[in-house]
């Protein structure tokens, strides 16, 4: 699969990249040049309908969480300790269980069986749609909704004051029970993320703070992707207690031989960075 991919690849970017098509065509052993190949065909046998299903559905989720964390000012490099998923497919989520952990930066994802549990189901009508339908009726349709005295059906549609609505004429917006927690909605699937933190995600949030800071200080050093450095980290307890818990982690990351406290003397770049209400000064120098 790996060779079908490049060679595709290859003969796909000829007419942009000539140069790195060949190289790439070359190596995988093919004794003429890319530029003298046929332009790939489509393969329907290639395709896997039920793997576009899957992904598509673990996309939406990953939308929805995100679209949480950006109403919610949360950070994506914060960690955060849970995800709550509905109206995904049982073993579609236990599939991309880790994709989703890694992607979302939470520690666990889990399924429920209904998010009403957590939220609260509101009915959005669509006024302009529903106005010239109903005309006199919209008015007891919308006190309906506002006293939950709806019922879903089993066909996607809604009844409300002894009037049924389709599917494009409302939609649902889901609120949390709970101030820790806030969710999202698309169709069927529901994200609920838990927005509560403590210090071990606190701290673990700031490491990663440090991590994304120094490898732009490395781009910016023009240093080589293999190129090791030493690292200084300057703060007040807050960076302290990162590097005492996640300070190799940090080295290994960004290939620091040594990551201290201590002043560099050469260094290649400085910076400071805000961790928290603390402001934290950054060097790197070659070893």
């Amino acid at each position: 699969m790996l060779y079908a991919a490049l060679s595709t690849v290859a003969r796909v970017m000829a007419p942009f990249l000539p140069f790195l098509a060949e190289s790439i065509w070359s190596r995988l052993g093919q004794p003429e040049s890319v530029h003298l190949q046929d332009w790939p065909a489509a393969r329907s046998d290639w395709r896997a309908p039920e793997i576009e299903t899957e992904m598509n559905a673990v996309r939406v989720v990953v939308r929805l969480a995100r679209s949480v964390r950006e109403k919610n000012a949360v950070k994506h490099r914060q960690p955060l300790r849970r995800l709550l998923v509905s109206g995904l497919p049982p073993h579609v989520l236990d599939a991309n269980m880790e994709l989703l952990r890694e992607e979302l930066n939470v520690k666990d994802v889990a399924q429920l069986a209904s998010p009403l549990e957590y939220v609260e189901r509101r009915v959005t009508l669509e006024v302009a749609k529903l106005g010239k339908r109903l005309r006199g009726d919209l008015k007891k349709v919308q006190a309906a909704v506002k006293e939950d005295r709806v019922t879903l059906r089993p066909d996607g549609r809604l009844e409300a004051a002894g009037v049924v609505l389709e599917p494009d004429e409302f939609t649902f917006r889901y609120a949390a029970r709970a101030g820790d927690m806030d969710a999202a909605a698309e169709g069927d699937v529901v994200a609920i993320l838990d927005l509560t933190t403590d210090p071990a995600l606190v701290r673990e949030g700031h490491a990663r703070e440090l991590n994304r800071a120094l490898q732009d200080m490395r781009k910016r050093a023009g240093l080589a992707y293999a190129d090791r450095i030493r690292v200084s980290v300057k703060g007040g307890a807050i960076a302290d207690d990162v590097l005492a818990h996640h300070g190799a982690w940090l080295a290994e990351q960004v290939l620091a031989t040594q990551v201290s406290t201590a002043p560099l003397a050469s260094p290649l770049l400085t910076e400071y960075v805000e961790l928290g209400d603390e402001s934290v000064a950054l060097g790197v120098a070659r070893p």
